[in-house]
Protein backbone atom coordinates (compact mmCIF):
# COMPACT_ATOMS: atom_id res chain seq x y z
CA UNK A 1 0.00 0.00 0.00
CA UNK A 2 3.05 2.25 0.87
CA UNK A 3 5.46 3.71 -1.47
CA UNK A 4 7.95 1.58 0.04
CA UNK A 5 9.84 -0.31 -2.48
CA UNK A 6 9.97 -3.36 -0.67
CA UNK A 7 13.50 -4.33 -1.95
CA UNK A 8 15.73 -5.52 -0.19
CA UNK A 9 15.63 -6.49 3.61
CA UNK A 10 12.84 -4.53 4.81
CA UNK A 11 13.48 -2.78 8.64
CA UNK A 12 10.88 -4.03 10.90
CA UNK A 13 9.76 -1.59 13.62
CA UNK A 14 7.11 -3.67 15.07
CA UNK A 15 8.02 -6.75 16.73
CA UNK A 16 5.11 -8.91 18.38
CA UNK A 17 6.55 -11.96 19.73
CA UNK A 18 4.15 -14.97 21.24
CA UNK A 19 2.23 -12.04 23.31
CA UNK A 20 -0.74 -13.16 25.65
CA UNK A 21 -2.74 -11.23 27.70
CA UNK A 22 -4.97 -12.46 30.68
CA UNK A 23 -7.64 -10.96 33.04
CA UNK A 24 -8.87 -12.33 36.20
CA UNK A 25 -8.46 -15.49 34.76
CA UNK A 26 -9.55 -15.03 31.41
CA UNK A 27 -7.56 -14.99 28.65
CA UNK A 28 -8.30 -12.35 26.01
CA UNK A 29 -5.03 -12.67 23.80
CA UNK A 30 -3.43 -16.12 23.09
CA UNK A 31 0.06 -16.61 21.38
CA UNK A 32 -0.29 -13.59 18.93
CA UNK A 33 2.62 -12.95 16.55
CA UNK A 34 3.34 -10.72 14.00
CA UNK A 35 5.84 -7.92 12.57
CA UNK A 36 5.21 -4.63 11.08
CA UNK A 37 7.68 -3.08 8.63
CA UNK A 38 8.72 0.63 8.28
CA UNK A 39 6.53 1.68 6.06
CA UNK A 40 3.93 -0.30 6.21
CA UNK A 41 0.13 -0.79 7.28
CA UNK A 42 -1.84 -3.79 8.75
CA UNK A 43 -4.94 -3.77 9.33
CA UNK A 44 -6.77 -6.32 12.14
CA UNK A 45 -10.50 -7.51 11.29
CA UNK A 46 -12.30 -10.07 13.07
CA UNK A 47 -16.11 -10.38 15.23
CA UNK A 48 -16.34 -8.21 18.06
CA UNK A 49 -14.64 -9.63 21.15
CA UNK A 50 -12.46 -11.26 19.11
CA UNK A 51 -9.21 -9.13 20.83
CA UNK A 52 -8.74 -6.57 18.20
CA UNK A 53 -8.62 -3.53 20.63
CA UNK A 54 -6.88 -4.67 23.19
CA UNK A 55 -4.29 -5.76 21.11
CA UNK A 56 -3.44 -2.40 20.47
CA UNK A 57 -3.87 -1.04 23.99
CA UNK A 58 -1.32 -3.56 25.27
CA UNK A 59 1.08 -2.67 22.14
CA UNK A 60 1.66 0.66 23.75
CA UNK A 61 1.21 -0.84 27.29
CA UNK A 62 -2.20 0.53 28.60
CA UNK A 63 -3.03 -3.25 29.06
CA UNK A 64 0.12 -5.20 30.20
CA UNK A 65 0.79 -7.74 29.02
CA UNK A 66 0.53 -11.47 30.72
CA UNK A 67 3.69 -12.76 28.56
CA UNK A 68 5.36 -12.83 25.06
CA UNK A 69 7.64 -9.58 24.10
CA UNK A 70 6.76 -6.32 22.19
CA UNK A 71 9.91 -4.62 20.29
CA UNK A 72 10.10 -1.59 19.38
CA UNK A 73 12.83 -1.27 16.93
CA UNK A 74 14.74 -3.93 18.36
CA UNK A 75 13.74 -2.63 22.00
CA UNK A 76 12.01 -4.00 24.33
CA UNK A 77 9.18 -1.95 25.07
CA UNK A 78 9.17 -2.90 28.74
CA UNK A 79 12.55 -1.02 29.05
CA UNK A 80 11.13 2.52 27.58
CA UNK A 81 8.94 4.79 30.31
CA UNK A 82 5.45 4.77 29.48
CA UNK A 83 5.53 8.81 28.39
CA UNK A 84 7.91 7.92 25.83
CA UNK A 85 6.45 4.71 24.65
CA UNK A 86 3.21 6.36 24.25
CA UNK A 87 5.24 9.52 22.05
CA UNK A 88 6.76 6.68 19.63
CA UNK A 89 3.35 4.19 19.61
CA UNK A 90 0.48 6.36 18.91
CA UNK A 91 -3.15 5.67 19.48
CA UNK A 92 -5.99 7.19 18.05
CA UNK A 93 -9.41 6.26 19.14
CA UNK A 94 -13.10 6.14 18.02
CA UNK A 95 -13.99 8.59 21.48
CA UNK A 96 -11.84 11.58 19.89
CA UNK A 97 -10.50 12.71 23.35
CA UNK A 98 -10.00 16.36 22.79
CA UNK A 99 -9.67 18.35 25.06
CA UNK A 100 -13.29 20.21 24.59
CA UNK A 101 -11.64 24.10 26.16
CA UNK A 102 -8.82 24.12 23.50
CA UNK A 103 -9.43 24.51 19.91
CA UNK A 104 -8.01 22.07 16.94
CA UNK A 105 -4.71 23.70 16.94
CA UNK A 106 -4.68 24.04 20.73
CA UNK A 107 -4.83 20.48 20.79
CA UNK A 108 -2.76 19.44 18.66
CA UNK A 109 0.53 21.97 19.69
CA UNK A 110 -0.47 20.50 23.37
CA UNK A 111 1.69 17.36 23.04
CA UNK A 112 4.56 19.19 20.67
CA UNK A 113 5.13 21.28 23.57
CA UNK A 114 5.02 18.98 26.27
CA UNK A 115 6.30 16.05 24.64
CA UNK A 116 8.51 17.35 21.64
CA UNK A 117 9.63 20.26 23.84
CA UNK A 118 9.19 22.64 20.59
CA UNK A 119 8.63 26.29 21.12
CA UNK A 120 4.96 27.82 20.72
CA UNK A 121 5.70 29.24 17.18
CA UNK A 122 7.19 25.95 16.03
CA UNK A 123 4.81 23.98 17.35
CA UNK A 124 1.78 26.08 15.89
CA UNK A 125 3.51 25.86 12.55
CA UNK A 126 4.03 22.21 12.18
CA UNK A 127 -0.19 21.43 14.17
CA UNK A 128 -1.06 23.74 11.45
CA UNK A 129 1.04 21.57 8.44
CA UNK A 130 -1.15 18.65 9.91
CA UNK A 131 -4.72 20.02 10.44
CA UNK A 132 -3.84 21.18 6.67
CA UNK A 133 -2.95 17.91 5.91
CA UNK A 134 -6.19 16.20 7.31
CA UNK A 135 -8.71 18.52 5.95
CA UNK A 136 -8.27 21.39 7.78
CA UNK A 137 -7.13 24.44 7.24
CA UNK A 138 -9.02 27.30 7.85
CA UNK A 139 -10.73 25.62 11.28
CA UNK A 140 -7.62 25.60 13.51
CA UNK A 141 -9.41 28.17 15.77
CA UNK A 142 -12.79 25.93 16.36
CA UNK A 143 -13.35 24.30 19.47
CA UNK A 144 -14.52 20.62 19.21
CA UNK A 145 -18.02 21.37 19.78
CA UNK A 146 -17.71 23.58 16.39
CA UNK A 147 -16.63 20.71 14.65
CA UNK A 148 -18.48 17.50 13.04
CA UNK A 149 -17.84 13.93 14.46
CA UNK A 150 -15.28 14.08 11.13
CA UNK A 151 -13.68 16.79 11.64
CA UNK A 152 -13.11 16.03 15.68
CA UNK A 153 -11.85 12.52 14.72
CA UNK A 154 -9.02 14.45 12.25
CA UNK A 155 -7.75 16.55 14.27
CA UNK A 156 -7.88 13.41 17.11
CA UNK A 157 -5.24 12.09 13.76
CA UNK A 158 -3.33 14.93 13.13
CA UNK A 159 -2.71 15.25 17.24
CA UNK A 160 -1.23 11.87 17.17
CA UNK A 161 0.85 12.10 13.58
CA UNK A 162 2.35 15.41 14.61
CA UNK A 163 4.17 13.58 17.04
CA UNK A 164 5.63 11.51 14.04
CA UNK A 165 5.63 8.53 16.09
CA UNK A 166 7.45 5.13 14.84
CA UNK A 167 4.30 3.50 14.86
CA UNK A 168 0.40 4.77 14.46
CA UNK A 169 -2.62 3.08 15.87
CA UNK A 170 -6.22 3.32 14.51
CA UNK A 171 -8.50 1.72 16.68
CA UNK A 172 -12.25 1.88 14.65
CA UNK A 173 -11.53 5.27 13.99
CA UNK A 174 -14.88 5.64 12.27
CA UNK A 175 -17.01 3.31 13.91
CA UNK A 176 -18.77 6.18 16.13
CA UNK A 177 -19.07 8.18 12.89
CA UNK A 178 -22.53 9.19 10.88
CA UNK A 179 -22.24 7.14 7.76
CA UNK A 180 -21.88 10.07 5.53
CA UNK A 181 -19.01 11.22 7.41
CA UNK A 182 -16.36 7.72 6.98
CA UNK A 183 -14.97 8.54 3.97
CA UNK A 184 -13.43 11.66 4.95
CA UNK A 185 -11.65 9.82 8.04
CA UNK A 186 -10.90 6.64 5.72
CA UNK A 187 -9.22 9.28 3.35
CA UNK A 188 -6.97 10.75 5.71
CA UNK A 189 -6.00 7.43 6.96
CA UNK A 190 -5.45 6.06 3.27
CA UNK A 191 -3.24 9.64 2.83
CA UNK A 192 -0.88 8.54 5.93
CA UNK A 193 -0.50 5.26 4.52
CA UNK A 194 0.55 6.80 1.25
CA UNK A 195 2.57 8.97 2.86
CA UNK A 196 4.79 5.90 4.23
CA UNK A 197 3.00 6.13 7.73
CA UNK A 198 4.07 2.82 9.73
CA UNK A 199 0.04 1.90 10.56
CA UNK A 200 -1.61 -0.69 12.75
CA UNK A 201 -5.42 -0.35 11.86
CA UNK A 202 -8.30 -1.82 13.47
CA UNK A 203 -11.87 -1.60 11.62
CA UNK A 204 -14.60 -3.35 11.29
CA UNK A 205 -15.20 -1.74 7.56
CA UNK A 206 -13.70 -4.95 5.40
CA UNK A 207 -13.61 -3.57 2.05
CA UNK A 208 -11.13 -0.26 3.56
CA UNK A 209 -9.27 -2.48 5.66
CA UNK A 210 -8.70 -4.28 2.62
CA UNK A 211 -7.71 -1.40 0.16
CA UNK A 212 -5.37 0.26 2.98
CA UNK A 213 -3.41 -2.66 4.24
CA UNK A 214 -0.37 -4.82 3.12
CA UNK A 215 -1.37 -7.03 5.32
CA UNK A 216 -4.00 -8.34 7.33
CA UNK A 217 -4.69 -9.99 10.67
CA UNK A 218 -7.62 -11.77 11.18
CA UNK A 219 -8.62 -12.66 14.62
CA UNK A 220 -11.04 -14.66 16.79
CA UNK A 221 -11.23 -15.19 19.82
CA UNK A 222 -8.12 -14.03 20.96
CA UNK A 223 -6.17 -15.85 18.21
CA UNK A 224 -4.60 -14.95 14.75
CA UNK A 225 -6.33 -17.44 12.78
CA UNK A 226 -5.81 -15.56 9.51
CA UNK A 227 -2.24 -13.49 8.21
CA UNK A 228 -0.90 -12.79 4.55
CA UNK A 229 -1.94 -10.11 1.37
CA UNK A 230 -5.64 -9.17 1.68
CA UNK A 231 -6.82 -10.45 -0.99
CA UNK A 232 -5.31 -14.14 0.34
CA UNK A 233 -6.76 -13.44 3.53
CA UNK A 234 -10.75 -12.85 1.78
CA UNK A 235 -10.24 -16.19 -0.02
CA UNK A 236 -9.47 -18.20 2.91
CA UNK A 237 -11.11 -21.71 2.26
CA UNK A 238 -11.55 -21.84 6.19
CA UNK A 239 -15.46 -21.94 6.66
CA UNK A 240 -15.76 -19.53 9.38
CA UNK A 241 -13.42 -17.39 7.96
CA UNK A 242 -15.55 -17.29 4.76
CA UNK A 243 -18.85 -16.78 6.70
CA UNK A 244 -17.26 -13.89 8.43
CA UNK A 245 -16.30 -12.01 5.13
CA UNK A 246 -19.50 -12.99 3.12
CA UNK A 247 -21.41 -11.57 6.07
CA UNK A 248 -19.52 -7.87 5.93
CA UNK A 249 -18.52 -8.21 2.09
CA UNK A 250 -22.61 -7.90 1.04
CA UNK A 251 -22.92 -5.83 -1.96
CA UNK A 252 -19.25 -5.55 -2.68
CA UNK A 253 -19.24 -8.58 -5.27
CA UNK A 254 -16.03 -9.45 -6.91
CA UNK A 255 -14.32 -5.99 -6.80
CA UNK A 256 -13.41 -7.11 -3.26
CA UNK A 257 -11.07 -9.11 -4.44
CA UNK A 258 -8.51 -6.34 -6.49
CA UNK A 259 -9.09 -3.74 -3.60
CA UNK A 260 -6.05 -4.99 -1.40
CA UNK A 261 -3.68 -4.15 -4.39
CA UNK A 262 -5.41 -1.10 -4.79
CA UNK A 263 -2.32 1.69 -4.94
Amino acid sequence: MSDSSGHGSAEVVLDVRNMEMSVGGTTILIDVSFQLERGRTISVVGPSGSGKSTLLRCLNRLERISSGSVLLGGVHTDALPAPALRSRIGLVSQKFALFGHLDALANVTLGLRRTRHLSKPAADEQAREWLNRVGLAGLEKRRPHELSGGQQQRVAIARAAALEPDVLLLDEVTSALDPELVEEVENVVLGLARSGTSLVVVTHEIPFAAKVADIMLMMEAGQVVETGPPQDVLASSRPRSQRFFARHLRGWGDSITSVGSAG
